[in-house]
């Protein structure tokens, strides 16, 4: 089974379950990512999946909060 998305709507991915969002309309998709515990630096932002890959970046322990 593949659940849709909607506007406005939120999924929640468990830790380790794999899943591929996809978009199929025409309006951007906006995606938001989070982490608890977090798992990257604060203020890191990846624009591809190639950037995200590429980087070996992990989380300090320091945040801006």
């Amino acid at each position: 089974m593949t659940p849709g998305v909607s506007k406005s709507l939120t999924r929640s991915v468990p830790a380790g379950t794999k899943h591929n969002i996809i978009n199929t309309g025409n309006a951007p998709l906006k995606l938001y990512t989070l982490y608890a515990p977090p798992n990257h630096r604060d203020g890191v932002v990846h624009h591809t999946r190639a950037d995200a890959e590429a980087d070996n970046e992990h989380f300090d322990g320091k945040t801006t909060e």
